[in-house]
C-alpha cells in the first residue's frame, strides 16, 4: 500500500488524532525540537512508541511499519512544544 501524505502536528495543541482507521506507522520526523516527550498511541489508547523530550530537529524515528489498530494518535506531555510529521500507510487490518 502507498504512503499517505505526512501529517504535521504542533505539539502545543495536545492530544490529536493522526488517522482514525487501521494504519501502519512508517516514521516520525521532528520538524521543530521537542521540549517534552510524546506518546504515539493506537486507537485503543495503548502507548506504542515514545518520542523523547529533547528530540532535535531532523531526527527520524522509525515506526518499522508497525500495525496500529483503530488509528494513530499522538499524546504529548502537558505543555509540550515543537512539531512532528507522522508518515503512515493505510492498512486493511488483516495482512
Amino acid at each position: 500500500m502507498d504512503n499517505e501524505a505526512p501529517v504535521r502536528k504542533d505539539l502545543s495543541d495536545g492530544d490529536q488524532d493522526i488517522v482514525a482507521t487501521h494504519a501502519k506507522l512508517d516514521a516520525i520526523y521532528v520538524n521543530t525540537s521537542t521540549d517534552k516527550s510524546v506518546n504515539i498511541k493506537d486507537g485503543n489508547g495503548v502507548s506504542r512508541m515514545l518520542i523523547p523530550a529533547g528530540a532535535t530537529k531532523g531526527n527520524v524515528y522509525s515506526g518499522g511499519d508497525s500495525k496500529f489498530e483503530k488509528g494513530i494518535k499522538i499524546s504529548p506531555d502537558s505543555g509540550a512544544t515543537g512539531d512532528i510529521s507522522v508518515f503512515y500507510k493505510k492498512w486493511d487490518g488483516k495482512s
